[in-house]
C-alpha cells in the first residue's frame, strides 16, 4: 500500500515538467547562458525619447532639446527680483559634474505686454509667444559661465546652448 502512494507522486512530478517552447533550449541544454541573457537589439529607426516640460506657473510647454538629455534642472518662480516686472520666470539650468551652482542654459520670463514694453530695452531676451496681453520671453545663457574653462562641463554646456528661434519652435502655450 505504501508503494501506491509513492507511484502517483512520481507520476505527478514527471508530468509537471513541461517541454520548452519551440526554438528555446531546455534548461539542461549545452547552449551558452549568455545567448539567452543578452538584450534584444534596438532598431536604428527607434525614435529617441521626447521630453516635454509643462510649466505649472507660467502656462507654457517646452519640448526639451534632445541634446540636454537629463543633465538639467528647472526652477519656477513668481515675481522674481532679478527680472523686474516679470510675473514668472522659469530657468533651465545645466547640472555640472563639477558641482557648484548650476548655470542657466535658458530662462523664460512671462510679462504683461505693457510691462515688457517698459523693460525690453534692458533685456537680452526675445519674445517667443504672445497671447491675451501677455508675452513670453526667451533669454539665452550668458556668454560667461561659472564652469571651469576647458572642462568637459564647459564643453557640454556650450553644446547645449539654444537660440530664441529654437525655443520658439519648441514652445507652445497651454490652452
Amino acid at each position: 500500500m505504501h508503494m501506491c502512494r509513492i507511484a502517483p507522486l512520481l507520476l505527478l512530478a514527471a508530468c509537471n515538467r513541461a517541454a520548452p517552447p519551440a526554438g528555446v533550449p531546455a534548461a539542461d541544454s549545452a547552449a551558452p547562458a549568455a545567448a539567452s541573457t543578452s538584450p534584444a537589439p534596438v532598431p536604428d529607426s527607434a525614435a529617441p525619447e521626447k521630453i516635454r516640460f509643462n510649466s505649472t506657473v507660467a502656462g507654457f510647454r517646452l519640448d526639451i532639446p534632445q541634446a540636454w538629455g537629463r543633465r538639467y534642472t528647472v526652477s519656477e518662480r513668481s515675481d522674481p527680483e532679478e527680472f523686474p516686472k516679470a510675473k514668472h520666470v522659469v530657468e533651465f539650468m545645466y547640472l555640472p559634474d563639477e558641482g557648484g551652482i548650476p548655470p542657466a542654459m535658458l530662462t523664460i520670463a512671462d510679462y504683461a505686454a505693457a510691462d515688457w514694453a517698459a523693460v525690453k530695452g534692458t533685456s537680452r531676451g526675445e519674445v517667443v509667444a504672445e497671447q491675451r496681453g501677455q508675452v513670453w520671453v526667451a533669454i539665452p545663457a550668458t556668454k560667461e559661465t561659472p564652469l571651469k574653462k576647458g572642462s568637459e562641463d564647459e564643453r557640454r554646456f556650450e553644446a547645449n546652448r539654444v537660440s530664441p528661434a529654437q525655443v520658439k519652435s519648441a514652445f507652445s502655450l497651454k490652452p
